[in-house]
């Protein structure tokens, strides 16, 4: 009995993740080849991972040893910022970027209560500004990658803090591993509010496909390096005050969302 009730949790779960309504269940057969299906995919989702984090991270390494000396001597601190996300199901893990901003400065928010992130802001080094404009800062997230925190694409990771304020509708998308490209940094990323940045996260798990990951990727790096949309908060959403208490640059001086 359990297991099958075990058995039928896990197919309501997937089923979840394509919107997929029991009352639109033709037969017991139809969603079943539905969760296959999406098993599947998830797989060989992984596979791609490895892979491509793999091939990314031998492709770079002297450019990281560069950039992490490069960090280091412009201003006092770790080369590496280190941050507390949701991952997958809300689990914690620890995030990876080259740090840009000057240690013990405040997190900022702007008026929807996204994160604050402005042109010219004093926060950000010089080395910083580079990084953040061709989203290299984002490239030791290939090591949460490998590890299994995170995939290549997906909704990108809330802190924990935002986490909890997050509403339940948006919830569906903790069903995933977050991502380091999404839906969101092609459509603007900081030109966007928390909200829809949180529909997008959303629509992407309900309509989930290894042909979308692969539409995502190749839109998601011209993104980055071409059209680097949004990289900067917009007026309509400042308004910005920083948050009392997060000050520790090691766990939550610095959020950019993308």
């Amino acid at each position: 009995m359990s297991r099958v009730s075990n058995e039928e949790k896990r197919r309501s779960r997937i089923l979840s993740l394509i919107s997929l309504p029991r009352r639109h269940m033709f037969t017991q057969n139809f969603a079943n080849v539905r969760i296959v299906k999406l098993r599947s995919q998830f797989a060989i989702k992984r596979l791609l991972d490895i892979s491509l984090a793999s091939f990314g991270l031998l492709l770079s390494a002297p450019f990281f040893l560069l950039l992490a000396i490069l960090v280091r001597l412009e201003s006092p601190g770790a080369s590496f910022f280190r941050q507390l996300r949701s991952g997958r199901l809300g689990r914690p893990f620890v995030m990876f970027k080259f740090r840009t901003m000057y240690e013990g400065v405040p997190h900022v928010r702007n008026a929807d209560g996204s994160a604050f992130v402005g042109r010219g802001d004093p926060r950000i080094t010089q080395l910083g500004r580079f990084l953040r404009e061709f989203s290299i800062d984002e490239l030791p997230q290939l090591f949460n990658v490998l590890r299994g925190d995170m995939s290549l694409i997906g909704p990108r990771p809330e802190t924990i803090e935002y986490t909890a304020e997050l509403p339940d509708w948006a919830r569906l998308k903790l069903q995933v591993r977050p991502g380091c490209l999404s839906l969101g940094l092609i459509h603007g990323r900081n030109e966007l509010s928390w909200k829809e940045r949180n529909e997008m996260d959303v629509w992407y798990v309900q309509n989930y496909s290894l042909w979308l990951d692969v539409r995502l990727l190749l839109l998601g790096i011209w993104a980055m390096v071409v059209t680097r949309r949004g990289v900067y908060s917009p007026e309509r959403l400042q308004n910005a005050q920083p948050v009392a208490g997060l000050v520790n640059a090691d766990r939550e001086a610095e959020v950019k969302y993308s």
